[in-house]
């Protein structure tokens, strides 16, 4: 994450399907506990962020979270991976 990240500069109107659920992780407790697994970090200690995840309904999350569909990061050069998750997440 950058230094300049603030909630009160993320448009809450970016975003306006009714599905989705916007969450600001200012202590960067996600991204951290992501950083853990080697898949999803791009080097030791870092924060995990401008990333997406996209599970399957019937995931379960104890160690790390099952039925994981795709990931990307950044999300703007992972956009067509992105749509084709939440399509085939959709779909299920």
């Amino acid at each position: 994450m950058m230094k300049s990240d603030q909630r009160v500069e993320w448009s809450s109107k970016l975003l306006t399907d009714r599905r989705v659920i916007q969450f600001w992780d200012n202590n960067k407790l996600l991204g951290d506990w992501y950083a853990t697994f080697r898949e999803f970090s791009k080097a030791p200690g870092d924060t995990v962020w401008d990333a997406f995840f996209v599970y399957n309904a019937d995931s379960t999350w104890t160690h790390q979270p099952s039925g994981l569909i795709g990931w990307g990061s950044t999300i703007i050069s992972h956009k067509n991976q992105l749509a084709e998750a939440v399509t085939s997440a959709l779909k299920r």
